[in-house]
């Protein structure tokens, strides 16, 4: 993959780890769904609708894209320095929310995603591959984006809107073989205003894996505007 040596000075910054979030492993449960008097010497038919029950396999996130800081949101700078800034338009926001279990993100790793396989997601994460809820049976198709200045594609899922219409994407990448779950890098495209899963209007919204059988792992979340 050719990545754009100019790009590092101008744009890499924009690439800011912004927070980091760690991830709770949940806990099945039995679903309350309903109850019955029950009288020696009777047999009752039973029969359960609209049962459903709570993926432990993806953690959802949705939100906002801000700047409080009161300084111009699109710059020139290295390290810290700005030698130039424009004024970027919230408004009319356009980018991705990348987030990955890796903290040490550098240009290098940067400029090294590609697609990745959802096979590759289920063996990495310890998911079977048959399940309903597995990365087989969730992510599809290919999407594009730019990532450090390369174009590039992965498996996608669409997560709804309040409205269970399809609406949001989340990209699925990943670095070299894909074999460690630190390979790969999940992009939330960000979507100016749109209505989320609750009704309320935001900026991005995405899901990422959870390896329910390791201890809490946490999620480091970056953020880059084109």
């Amino acid at each position: 993959m050719k990545r754009k040596t100019d790009y590092t000075s101008k744009l890499f910054a924009a690439l800011l780890l912004v927070v980091l979030v760690t991830v709770m492993p949940a806990s099945a449960a039995p679903v309350s769904s309903g109850n019955s008097s029950a009288t020696g010497g009777q047999i009752t038919e039973v029969n359960f609708s609209d049962v459903t029950s709570s993926t432990l396999k993806w953690q959802g996130y949705f939100g906002n894209v801000t700047n409080e800081s009161g300084e111009n949101g699109l710059q020139l700078e290295s390290s810290g320095n700005v030698m130039y800034s424009w004024n970027y338009n919230l408004s009319n926001l356009a980018g991705n929310i990348f987030a990955t279990l890796d903290n040490t993100m550098d240009i290098t790793k940067w400029g090294q995603l590609g697609a990745a396989t959802p096979d590759e997601i289920d063996t990495a994460y310890n998911f079977t591959g048959s399940n309903s809820d597995s990365a087989n049976n969730t992510l599809s198709g290919s999407q594009g984006l730019t990532v450090a200045g390369n174009s590039v594609t992965g498996p996608y899922v669409q997560t709804y809107n309040a409205t269970l219409i399809p609406t949001w994407n989340t990209v699925a990448l990943s670095r070299l073989s894909g074999s460690n779950m630190t390979d790969f890098v999940f992009a939330g495209m960000i979507d100016s205003k749109q209505e989320a899963f609750d009704g309320t209007t935001k900026d991005f919204q995405m899901v990422v894996p959870v390896n329910a059988t390791e201890s809490p792992q946490t999620y480091y979340f970056y953020v880059e505007l084109t």
